[in-house]
This record gives C-alpha cells, structure tokens and sequence, in this order.
C-alpha cells in the first residue's frame, strides 16, 4: 500500500507541475498590458475673442478698421472654431478652421467722398489651417515639433454709408505656412503650451504670421482646458481689393484626446 501511495503521490505531483507549467505563463499573458497604440485623435473646440487692427480696400475704397475684442463680440453675427488633430506615431495632420461673421460701424475719413462719416463695414472670414507636424522631441516633459502646410483664407468684406459708399468684394487664396511648437509638462496637470508660424512669401499674401501661446490645465486623463493668447497678421492685396489686418485676443479651449 506504501509503494501505491507512493507512486500515486509522484502521478498527482508531476500532473499539478504539468498543468502549472502550461497555464502559468497564458495566465500571466492575459494580465499583461496592450501595446499602446500608434494612433491618436485630439479634438479642440475653442473661442478666440478677436480684435482686428488694420486696413481693407473695397473696390478701391479704403477703410482703417479698428475693432476691440468687447466691440467685435458684442457685434457678432455668427462664429464656429474648432480643431482635428489625427496622429500615427511621431507624425501628426492637423486642420485647424474658424468661420465669423460681423458686422460693426467704423470712422471714416476721407474728404473726397463722406466728410467725417461713419461707414458701417460687414466681413465674413474662413480661416483654415490645414499641416502637417513632425515631432523632433518626445520625453515626458517636453514635446517639440516642426510642421508645414497651407493656410487657407476667404473673405467677404462689405462698406457702406447708406449713401455714396455701397461696395463688396469677397477673395479666396492659399498661403504657404511653416512653424513649430512646444509642450512643456509644469506638473502633473498643468502644463505650458506654444507655438508660432510664418508663410506667404508672396505666393498669395505679402506676408502672413500667427503666434499662440498658453496654460492649460489637464481634468482628467483624456481632457483639458486651455487658456491663452493668439496673434494673426495677414497682407494680401489683390487689383483693387486690400486685407491688411491683424487679429488677436485671448483664446478658451476645451481638449479631449483618444
């Protein structure tokens, strides 16, 4: 009876080492972590508060515009900003798009036409920047990348005095656009935000150039806010039709990342 036990124990010990053997490594298989994925997706919804500086001509009639951030959102007619950002590894495709609609009453000075008067001016603006980003620097501090593409713009500018002035043009062009931008990790949920581009090259504009920069503040794993500051300067002149402007003012958005 000794010597059954005996082989009987060995059978059972060598049948658990078997099925340990075997199970152990699919079992610890299953608890190991996804490789993360080279993809990602950062949508942006956010609202910049414009303020425009600068000049148009309409069919050769010139008008300085001036119009503060409280005057250009209390004469707004319609604005929609928003921004696609789809990565795959360290390259990245980012369309950035904002539609506005105002309409504001601007001094106008001209001796020739209307002494003194007031001119009521109407611009409907699509400003896209469509790139693509490479990114140099990747650690868990910083990111930095370098990107190029095509800022695309249409206008449609309106004045009119209600008397000798009643004037519209509306112009499309494309300009060529190259920059960078920078990520800096503050903390575990703060972080700093910057980045800046020139382009035009008398392609289309003279000259066009943005800046941005900002602090945000990371919720939750997926999502964040961002407060901050934007600058964009355009000079595009075309026959009798003239955009120099320069719109900025801060900017509030809200980021959610898959």
């Amino acid at each position: 009876m000794n010597i059954k036990h005996a082989i009987l124990s060995a059978i059972l010990l060598s049948s658990l080492t078997a099925v340990a053997g075997t199970s152990t490594p699919s079992f610890v298989e299953s608890l190991a972590p996804a490789a993360p994925s080279p993809w990602s997706c950062t949508v942006n919804l956010y609202g910049w508060a414009q303020s425009l500086d600068g000049n148009v001509r309409v069919h050769n009639v010139p008008l300085p515009v001036f119009v503060t951030s409280s005057e250009l959102l209390s004469h707004l007619d319609f604005a929609a900003m928003g921004s696609v950002e789809v990565g795959y590894g360290r390259w990245s495709f980012l369309a950035d798009m904002n539609y506005a609609s105002v309409s504001v009453d601007q001094p106008f000075d001209n001796v020739v036409v209307t002494p003194l008067s007031h001119v009521e001016y109407k611009q409907q603006q699509f400003l896209g920047n469509f790139v693509a980003a490479y990114e140099l620097v990747k650690t868990q501090e910083v990111k930095f990348d370098v990107y190029a593409g095509a800022r695309v713009n249409y206008i449609q500018a309106e004045i009119s005095d209600g008397n000798l002035i009643d004037g519209s043009q509306s112009k499309s062009w494309v300009d060529p656009i190259i920059g960078c931008r920078i990520q800096a990790e503050l903390t575990h949920s703060f972080f700093f935000r910057a980045g800046g581009d020139i382009g035009g090259f008398g392609v289309a504009s003279t000259d066009t150039y943005q800046a941005m920069a900002g602090f945000g503040y990371r919720f939750c794993k997926e999502g964040s806010i961002l407060l901050g500051y934007r600058v964009l300067g355009t000079n595009y002149a075309s026959g009798d039709f003239k955009y120099d402007i320069v719109a900025s003012g801060p900017v509030l958005a809200l980021e959610a990342r898959f």
